[in-house]
């Protein structure tokens, strides 16, 4: 059974223009380390980290948590399994969220063009 479902959409530009006003110490408190490697390493890196971005919103949105203190964006990762297939890598609060929902799968889809990156995010309840 479905226990939430959730998407997000954002313009690659607005993206980029976020990339080129801070360092990434400050990319730190959404990104993981991880994915300041793996975004920062390829072609377009703006792309990369405007769908990662879409992914996080996606999932709090299908957890219906809003903005809460007690979650944090690098509890949130974002990984490709060898076929490309992303999936989440969760810790903390969000790991505790999910399993308090009794979330049993959590299914990840993303996109991205030139000009927009979007995500959507399925929970199914075991």
């Amino acid at each position: 059974m479905i226990a939430g479902i959730g998407c997000d959409i954002i313009e690659v530009a607005r993206m980029k223009k976020e990339l080129s006003q801070f360092d990434m110490g400050a990319g730190k408190e959404i990104f993981t380390e991880f994915e300041i490697a793996d975004c920062s390493g390829r072609r377009h890196p703006e792309k990369h980290f405007a769908v990662r971005f879409a992914a996080k919103e996606a999932l709090l949105k299908a957890l219906a948590v809003g903005k809460t203190p007690d979650l944090r964006w690098q509890e949130i990762e974002i990984r490709n399994n060898p076929a490309g297939r992303p999936f989440f890598v969760f810790s903390g609060g969000v790991r505790d969220r999910i399993n308090d929902l009794l979330v049993g799968n959590v299914l990840l889809t993303m996109s991205c063009g030139r000009d927009l990156a979007m995500a959507a995010v399925i929970l199914e309840s075991k």
